[in-house]
């Protein structure tokens, strides 16, 4: 166990390091980008204030755009990052390396997507703030409660991500397909699925929901809902590993794992 943490740690510091050394202008340019995407997103809906007879309701909304930003922060780098850590790995000859490892190549996978998962909550926790300065306009979140919320929803999202990362092991390269998977994952974070419904067996659905819910409009949920939040996620998140070690296993077999 202190092994895998102290893997998951060094993965950690391994992408901000490269993010500000080999990537640094693109690292830069990128949180310019998330900064000035803030700044006219606080502004656009704040246009609307003079239609609005309350102020409560722009305040909502814009909790709801920034919610809506972490989530789909979580769900980009669950998809799209881990096929392209995948991708990247094969292209350069260096998956095979995290094949041979004693934990298992889902593992290193798994470290991998949580550190840059962990690397963009920190840049949005400190730059949403940053725009509130900038642009005036302040509004609170509960940041711990948000943080348990988003929690299930990264390990569902990883779940569907294994899967996707399995598929790329033996067709080489699915970054369109996986953005195209993208949307159709973003469509289930709006079915209601809160109160449960046949849409809360879903994957991802329930806890984008309910993080709308609590966060944004202050809904108290039971400790059965968190209960079946983290159920819900740890059920599709072990079924991804599974399918994934399986076609993993699939690429084995067909000798193609170094093939690009």
């Amino acid at each position: 166990m202190k092994e895998r943490i102290r893997i998951l740690i060094t993965e950690i510091k391994f992408i901000f390091i490269r993010m500000i050394t080999s990537y640094r202008f693109d690292w830069i340019a990128g949180n310019i980008n998330l900064l000035l995407g803030l700044i006219f997103l606080y502004l656009g809906i704040n246009s609307f204030k003079d239609e609005v007879v309350s102020s409560n309701v722009i305040d909502s909304k814009t909790i709801k755009m920034i919610i809506g930003l972490y989530t789909f922060v979580v769900v980009q780098e669950g998809l799209v990052g881990m096929v392209s850590k995948v991708s990247e790995g094969k292209a350069y000859g260096t998956f095979e390396q995290i094949i041979v490892n004693p934990y298992g190549s889902w593992f290193i996978l798994f470290a991998k997507a949580v550190g840059g998962s962990i690397i963009s909550f920190i840049s949005i926790t400190i730059f949403a703030p940053l725009a509130m300065v900038i642009t005036g306009k302040y509004f609170s979140v509960n940041l711990f409660k948000l943080i348990l919320l988003l929690i299930p929803l990264l390990f569902s999202v990883f779940g569907i991500g294994f899967i996707l990362a399995g598929l790329t092991l033996i067709y080489k390269r699915l970054q369109s397909f996986a953005y195209l998977i993208q949307f159709f994952v973003l469509s289930l974070m709006v079915l209601p699925s809160y109160p449960f419904s046949v849409y809360s067996l879903l994957p991802i659905a329930p806890q984008s929901l309910v993080i709308n819910k609590v966060i944004a409009s202050n809904v108290a949920i039971s400790y059965k809902w968190w209960i079946y939040l983290y159920l819900n996620a740890f059920v599709y998140f072990f079924s991804g590993i599974k399918i994934y070690n399986y076609l993993e296993e699939i690429a084995r077999e067909k000798g193609v794992l170094g093939h690009y």
